[in-house]
């Protein structure tokens, strides 16, 4: 052979990379083509995308110049692709019931809308072949070419969980290596996942089965979770193995379910599920222990040729129908225990089985194994028949739970479909619970010998000394008075019996004392194990792993806040310290929320920081979401305790104190309806989205202010107790404060709005700041109720201001602001001085029809526009400046103050002799006063108008001061509803004064 010359070889290597470089760069703009089509509102452009996205997973795995874990890691991206666009919702999916009819319903959703129901089913379908196509090609690939070996995509972890799966699933003789994600799934349609292997963890729990479901004859080498699911129709998990844990627990069946022929290898718990038909367990083997107990069988039940090889517990449970271990014990069909009998009866926790049935059969093989052993009535030993209270119980609750159930299958309604399924939920735990109450034995039976989770106590001749002697204290007793009649001995015995008797019980109950506090300990040691386990699952990098951690410190809360063996101030303390790690988890920062603008796009945008990034901008986005939903799952469980049963009432955490100071909200923020007892700190805090805190009540201080908003707020209709913080804030869009009290307390001063701002009907008892604030659009502060003091001096504003309706009952300050627009301080109530000089008021001013019960300034102000002071009513001086050459006069630029309204015939009352109406006639116009000095058309206050007015002020005042005062709330609206009835009745009087004849 021809020797090759070494710069050669290294021409080709360099030739060979530059291919594979091009390959590479090809391969990336054909996946961001198909990215972009599964986006495409063309079913089949979605489906080319689909096609697309599998040949290229295809070519990564065939890719010579990768390692394999490069060509995983390739094919891991698209196969994640694939199956969020599975998990993605499909709107019409919640239709499905309709949809899949071939004619609208007579009562359905599409009565009178047959053209748009025949597109809507079109749509439905074509999204179906769409995602049916992504499993097809899925399933084809894990499938190796003989039995039960792995397929060309077995490598792959696959994540479904969360999907509505309006489309039969066919992934039959499936193999995977990896973990598998089916949890908090819907079927709507059948599902087939039988003669499968899982070589990792695989999870189809909370998920619920509308069709017939089929996981037989699978092998699981890693956990298998099934646990609160939720079957409509049947299911088949016979022939399987299980090689680690399954949990299969708080399941409910509605048709048969068949758990034979199956071998577990490890513990399997079945425990608290619901049966409503016929199940079978039978020809299994059980290596480790089984929980079956605290379930409900309505149907028959099978557990016959099956081996038990170590515990099996069946205790607190009920079995309406017959029950069937075998036939005999020579026929070969009946089970083994190998180790100890089954438990029908749990002595620890006092718990019995009910039978509904008495032609049962417990035989067991009695010669390799533990006899099932009966009472007289041919039951377990401990156990007993229902009554027939119990029996009516079952038989009405099953017929609820049936008809419940059939209007679920026939709800076509989305929001009808979830209702029914929350009270399905509620039955089944209603059922549970009188399943608990009834299996456990009363305080009086013979066998109740403890408390439940009590430890097990020894028998009475053991713990007690004088229980066996008190047959013979009685026999002597006897002898005694047949014999000797010796009273005195007689009573010598019975003393040492009772003193005997008093010692032991104590005995016994230091015994019980230090069985308590041992179980306590151990459960606080468990919880603090879990909690340290939970805090640290909030740090670890995968999403799944971290909100699994959310919810176990959710879980740990409440269950500090039920312990009664704690003082309530010792349980509030176990909770604060978990709610301010939930809190600490919200203030953490998350680098992603600063690319929220980019990142909330369907795609990159042209000059954004993601321009030739396509691949890390999904691959962010993605990230983002999750941890999203993390702080969305964390925000509506504490809303969910925030709120009581009643309105307006405290719910389970609302003694907590959180402290959210300094967050980002990249993500919604629903706090509506929340009843906060203890302080409550948002300051500092980014909203990127919406943020509702409307309708809640803040019995302490309320901290708000620093903050930014980006889009709408909404914080109307709440109750402030304490001090409330809106202060320094910016409104990026419009905000509502409106229908609020604020009983202590509030700044909003120092603030931006630029969009419209809503502070209408609102009823402020303590001081309220404004001042120095910025309007950028329109205000609205109408119909508002200031009984102390406040502040709207140094403000801005742009657009259209409101004030008018309002009743200010300790004075105030409009100065040293800017009104670029109208504005209205119309029909309005001022008992105290109010100042609005200095200003500057560019659009209509309009002060008339109000009542102005002390001094007003309007001096060193520019109005250039109309400005009215019709129909109202000066009880005290005015002051529109000191003197013409002062500098401090007000200047009306456009036109004259208007005092009297010749339209409408109302003029102006004055009650002071000490008025000023200078005004700037050099730039101005003049006010021009008649004889008296009072502007032309007006008059005074004659001595019946001061009389009226001093008496209804001093009921009003009584009234303001008492609002002041500690009383309970019904006294306090009673009170505010009278004061809003004076004012009502003083305005109507101002009205009729004022109008030109009424003063004559």
């Amino acid at each position: 052979m021809p020797h090759t010359p070494k710069n050669v070889e290294n021409n080709s290597e360099v030739s060979h990379q530059t291919t594979f470089e091009k390959h590479k760069a090809e391969r990336w703009e054909r996946y961001l083509q198909a990215v972009k089509q599964l986006r495409s509102k063309e079913a089949s452009a979605r489906v080319s995308g689909v096609h697309a996205l599998v040949v290229l997973v295809d070519e990564w795995l065939h890719e010579e110049n990768l390692s394999e874990d490069e060509k995983i890691k390739e094919g891991q991206l698209i196969i994640n692709k694939l199956c969020a666009y599975i998990c993605s919702p499909f709107a019409l999916a919640s239709e499905y019931d309709e949809l899949t009819q071939d004619s609208p319903t007579a009562e359905g959703l599409y009565k009178n809308r047959e053209q748009e129901f025949y597109i809507h089913k079109a749509e439905l379908q074509a999204e179906a072949d769409v995602r049916l196509s992504i499993m097809k090609e899925i399933h084809t690939r894990l499938q190796g070419p003989n039995k039960n070996t792995p397929g060309a995509w077995s490598n792959f972890e696959y994540d479904f969980s969360g999907s509505t799966f309006f489309y039969p699933v066919d992934l039959t003789h499936s193999y995977y290596t990896k973990p598998v994600h089916f949890s908090e799934s819907v079927y709507r349609s059948s599902a087939n996942f039988s003669g499968s292997t899982y070589r990792d963890w695989v999870g189809f729990n909370d998920s619920t089965y509308r069709g017939r479901t089929d996981f037989s004859g699978s092998t699981y080498r890693g956990g298998a979770d099934f646990h609160e699911s939720i079957y409509q129709a049947e299911v088949d998990l016979s022939k399987s193995v299980y090689q680690d844990w399954v949990d299969f627990h708080e399941s409910t069946y509605w048709g048969d379910a068949n758990f034979s022929e199956s071998a577990y290898r490890s513990w399997a718990d079945f425990y608290d599920s619901t049966y409503q038909d016929e199940a079978s367990f039978t020809g299994s083997t059980y290596q480790e222990g089984v929980d079956l107990s605290c379930s409900i069988y309505w149907g028959r039940v099978n557990f016959r040729g099956s081996i038990y090889e170590d515990e099996a517990a069946f205790s607190g449970s009920i079995f309406r129908d017959t029950i069937d271990f075998g036939k005999d014990t020579g026929s070969g069909g009946s089970s083994r225990f190998t180790r100890c009998a089954p438990a029908f009866y749990d002595e620890a926790n006092q718990q019995n089985t009910l039978f509904g049935a008495p032609n049962n059969d417990f035989s067991a093989e009695n010669s390799e194994g533990c006899p099932i052993l009966l009472t007289p009535d041919e039951l377990p030993l401990d156990c007993r028949f229902l009554s027939t209270a119990q029996k009516d119980y079952l038989g009405n609750t099953l017929r609820r739970l049936e008809e419940t159930n059939n209007e679920f299958l026939a709800a076509k309604n989305h929001e009808v479909e979830k209702e029914l399924s929350e009270k399905l939920r509620s039955l089944t735990q209603e059922l549970h619970d009188w399943c608990e109450k009834v299996t456990a034995l009363p305080p009086n039976s013979p066998n109740n010998t403890g408390t439940p989770q009590q430890a097990k106590l020894k028998r009475a001749e053991e713990e007690v000394p004088w229980f066996p002697a008190g047959g013979e204290a009685f026999s002597l007793l006897d002898d005694y008075r047949k014999n000797i009649n010796d009273h005195a001995k007689i009573y010598a015995v019975i003393k040492d019996i009772l003193e005997s008797h008093e010692r032991q019980i104590k005995i016994l109950a230091e015994q019980t004392q230090q069985c308590l506090e041992n179980a306590f300990r151990e459960r606080m040691a468990e919880r603090r194990g879990r909690y340290t386990k939970a805090v640290e699952q909030l740090g670890n990098a995968s999403a799944p792993v971290r909100i699994g951690g959310v919810y176990t410190l959710v879980g740990l809360a409440d269950e500090w806040l039920l312990d009664e063996s704690l003082e309530y101030l010792e349980r509030a303390r176990e909770g604060q310290v978990i709610i301010n790690n939930l809190c600490a988890y919200i203030r953490s920062p998350f680098a992603l929320a600063s690319h929220y603008d980019e990142l909330i796009q369907d795609a990159p945008t042209a000059e954004g920081p993601y321009k030739n990034r396509e691949q890390e901008f999904y691959i962010d986005k993605a990230t983002l979401k999750s941890e999203e939903d993390i702080r969305l799952n964390i925000i509506k469980e504490i809303r969910h305790r925030l709120q009581g049963p009643d309105e307006n009432t405290p719910g389970a955490w609302s003694e907590f104190e959180y402290d959210f100071s300094g967050s980002t909200f990249f993500y919604p923020v629903d706090l509506t309806n929340s009843y906060y007892t203890k302080p409550v700190n948002f300051s500092g805090s980014t909203y990127w989205n919406w943020a509702d805190f409307s309708n809640s009540i803040y019995q302490s201080r309320a901290d708000f202010n620093d903050s930014t908003y980006r889009n709408w707020a909404d914080f109307r209709g709440s109750i402030y107790q304490g001090r409330a913080d809106f202060n320094s804030s910016t409104y990026q869009n419009v905000v509502y404060f409106s229908d609020s009290t604020y009983r202590g307390e509030v700044c909003f001063n120092k603030s931006t709005y630029q969009d419209f701002v809503y502070f209408d009907r609102s009823i402020y008892q303590n001081w309220a700041d404004f001042y120095d604030s910025t309007y950028q659009d329109e205000a609205s502060f109408t119909d508002s109720t200031y009984l102390d003091m406040v502040s709207f001096f140094d403000s801005t504003y742009q657009e259209v201001v409101s004030f008018s309706d309002s009743a200010y009952w300790n004075g105030g300050g409009f100065s040293n602001s800017i009104y670029q627009g109208e504005v209205d301080f119309s029909n309005s109530i001022y008992v105290g001085g109010i100042g609005f000089s200095n200003s500057a008021y560019r659009g209509k001013a309009n002060f008339s029809g109000s009542i102005y019960q002390g001094q007003v300034g309007l001096s060193n102000s520019t109005y250039e526009d109309e400005t009215a002071f019709s129909g109202s009513i000066f009880r005290d001086e005015i002051y529109c400046g000191q003197g013409t050459n002062s500098g401090s006069s007000s200047r009306f630029t456009q036109c004259a103050p208007e005092f009297y309204d010749e339209t409408n015939q109302q003029n102006t009352l004055f009650g002071s002799h000490d008025n000023n109406f200078t005004a700037e006639n050099g730039r101005g116009f003049p006010i021009y006063r008649n004889l008296e000095g009072l502007p032309l058309g007006c008059a005074f206050l004659t001595p019946a108008h001061k009389e009226y007015l001093g008496n209804i002020f001093q009921v009003m005042e009584e009234i303001s001061n008492k609002i002041h005062t500690p009383h309970n709330p019904e006294e306090t609206k009673e009170r505010l509803e009278k004061l809003w009835s004076l004012t009502q009745e003083l305005q109507e009087w101002r009205e009729k004064v004022t109008a030109v004849e009424g003063n004559r």
